[in-house]
């Protein structure tokens, strides 16, 4: 089993996606047509707080709040359509700071596509599952491009290498959980 987590880069060139913060085109970030809400959704109807949340706890923005605060400010002024290169444009005025390296929006664009397509969720879903997709000798294999995703990941199979779910005070095993697979690196 090999997953690839990453956006593919025709899904970032197309316009009407919404995924990259580059060009113009509606804030949409569903990986799916059948799911109902899109990123212009959650941005539009999240209270500010619950905005900053998501940044701060799927993106790991730390400056989530004044984000968050110029993004609500803005949709209240009706200066703000569902376009994600002005959502952008929002967010980098907010987060403006000239030793950032990285585009102040990527963080939050990670967040918003996160939420929309539930990435975390399913990504718990199938690691809870991958012991009974594979075949005895089967390999598992997951390619993560950020450290929520890298730590799930991570922590999932080495709790399948070590077994045990007791307590570490505990100086015997008393749950009889035994290891299902081998990690053939630590990365």
């Amino acid at each position: 089993m090999f997953l690839d987590l990453g956006l593919s880069s025709q899904q970032l060139l197309d316009t009407d996606r919404g995924f990259s913060f580059l060009r113009p085109g509606p804030l949409d970030m569903r990986m799916s047509r059948s799911l109902t809400r899109t990123a212009w959704e959650i941005v539009v109807h999240s209270s500010e707080r619950e905005l900053a949340e998501m940044f701060r706890s799927y993106g790991e923005e730390p400056q989530a709040r004044r984000i968050a605060q110029a993004l609500k400010e803005a949709i209240r002024q009706h200066a703000l359509p569902n376009d994600a290169w002005q959502v952008a444009e929002t967010i980098r005025r907010a987060a403006a700071s000239p030793m950032k390296r990285i585009d102040p929006a990527t963080r939050c664009f990670q967040a918003l596509r996160i939420v929309v397509n539930h990435e975390l969720d399913n990504l718990d879903k199938i690691l809870t599952e991958i012991k009974d997709l594979l075949s005895p000798g089967g390999r598992a294999a997951i390619i993560s491009f950020h450290s929520l995703e890298d730590r799930r990941v991570k922590s999932a199979f080495q709790q399948a290498a070590k077994g045990c779910l007791c307590p570490p005070r505990i100086p015997q095993c008393v749950c009889g959980q035994i290891p299902w697979a081998r990690l053939i690196n630590r990365k």
